[in-house]
């Protein structure tokens, strides 16, 4: 096999590409794979990384060889002032140990009291929406409210807690680690967060009033001695079965700090980008509400409900394939690999390009083009394996996905059923890539109760 780098850009002669990383994050991911093919080379002073934009890479590192390539230990430091040692952030046997556990939990959560609680909590989050705010001449910014909603649900999904006055501080939080994981990709020589610079002492304090937040979070939530029906009760639950005993406190934390900003930060942004493109194609949003409307007849949306709201999952799976959440997921290999006519050391990192893979003609018509029927497997062949991966994959699948699946089709119908959304401007909102994929912030809309 050939000993040579794949092509790529050249870069800078000291720095490589990272001004085209600081620049524009997707145009890089668009124009790299355009110009130097699936397997291209960029460099990053003197790290090498490979930017992979196939099913087939996608699946030999998620799935065939996903033992040779974890989560990259600069990736985990960035993380980890924020997840502590949750599952998203912990690596090796002490992820798989975390993960079984995580998933027992999850197997037992009834998901028939589990749809109930995320309609309410859902209902009664829209409620709280004004006529200021939902009137026909009152905009909003779209994604603050999207992340009242997703943090009201995740809150009574997770805690058990109806209620809460926390959200502005989440919120705040959360932008806060956005930015600040994006400002760490794009300036990967930045001064460690221990040095007290104006940006990392701003960090430093967002981070004290988030584990504050989840501190009086876990201790506000009280189950009565019932049988749980929320994350935190069934993880206690099961500790208290397990001859190993109870997970210690910090670890119980760690799991529901994991848990909660996850969980809201890719809710709510699906949503926002859902309504967004709803909003710009009123035909497919008419037809939605249609499907809506003669499902529930005005009544609540239930789990019972979610098999006939076929074109409501469609509209979905569509806005996750033009707005994936893990637009890019990075791994660094363990151990020697080989690609194609290629062989690559231990320690090489590679970044799987989901935004490009999602929008590359090769396995979508027309791939810019917001159009859920593409979705309807009677009347089209669907994607191939890992050209479409909004989970990710492998033993490292995100382990909300089968929730996530059920809830974002039932929150998507509540608010159809109530409100119908008008962007404030016909302008284009560009993604702001974080460690999600964010929406810009200033995207408004205009709430209309329907």
């Amino acid at each position: 096999m050939s000993q040579k780098l794949p092509p790529g850009p050249a870069g800078h002669w000291l720095w490589g590409n990272l001004s085209l990383l600081r620049s524009d994050i997707l145009s890089l991911l668009e124009q790299v794979p355009q110009q130097y093919g699936d397997i291209a080379s960029l460099r990053i002073a003197a790290y090498r990384i490979l930017l992979l934009s196939h099913p087939r890479w996608i699946e030999q590192v998620l799935v065939t060889e996903n033992r040779i390539f974890q989560k990259a230990p600069r990736f985990n430091r960035i993380v980890r002032p924020v997840f502590g040692n949750g599952l998203f952030a912990s690596q090796g046997a002490a992820w798989l140990a975390q993960r079984r556990k995580i998933q027992s939990a999850l197997d037992k959560i009834p998901i028939d009291r589990h749809c109930e609680n995320v309609i309410e909590t859902a209902r009664r989050t829209l409620s709280s929406w004004t006529d200021n705010e939902t009137g026909a001449d009152g905009e909003t910014e779209l994604e603050p409210r999207m992340t009242e909603l997703a943090f009201s649900i995740r809150a009574r999904t997770t805690l058990g807690i109806d209620r809460t006055d926390s959200f502005d501080t989440m919120r705040q939080c959360a932008c806060a680690f956005m930015e600040f994981y994006s400002n760490r990709i794009r300036h990967p020589f930045s001064p460690p967060l221990w040095v007290p610079t104006p940006g990392n002492l701003r960090t430093r304090s967002n981070i004290d009033h988030w584990w504050k937040l989840i501190t009086k979070l876990v201790r506000e939530s009280n189950h009565h001695g019932e049988i749980s029906d929320n994350l935190l009760g069934i993880l206690q639950e099961l500790g208290r079965e397990s001859e190993q005993g109870s997970m210690p406190q910090q670890r119980l934390r760690d799991e529901i700090a994991t848990w909660l900003l996850t969980g809201t930060e890719t809710l709510a942004n699906t949503l926002s980008w859902t309504w967004y493109l709803l909003a710009n194609h009123p035909k497919i949003r008419d037809r939605l509400i249609d499907e809506v409307d003669g499902v529930l007849q005005g009544n609540p949306a239930s789990w019972s409900d979610l098999e006939s709201l076929k074109y409501t999952q469609c509209v979905l799976e569509e806005s996750m394939r033009l707005y994936p959440q893990a637009y890019v997921i990075g791994r660094k290999a363990v151990a020697p690999f080989a690609m194609a006519d290629f062989q690559f050391p231990r320690g090489t990192t590679v970044i799987l390009n989901q935004w490009f893979i999602g929008r590359d003609a090769q396995w979508f018509a027309d791939p810019l083009k917001f159009d859920p029927d593409r979705w309807d497997r009677k009347s089209a062949h669907p994607p191939p394996k890992f050209a479409y991966f909004p989970f990710g994959g492998g033993p490292r699948y995100c382990a909300g996905r089968t929730l996530a699946a059920i809830e974002m089709p039932l929150v998507l119908a509540t608010i159809a059923q109530r409100f119908d959304f008008q962007m404030a401007s016909k302008e284009s909102a560009p993604p702001n890539p974080t460690l999600t994929l964010r929406p810009t912030p200033g995207m408004r809309a205009r709430f209309v109760r329907r």
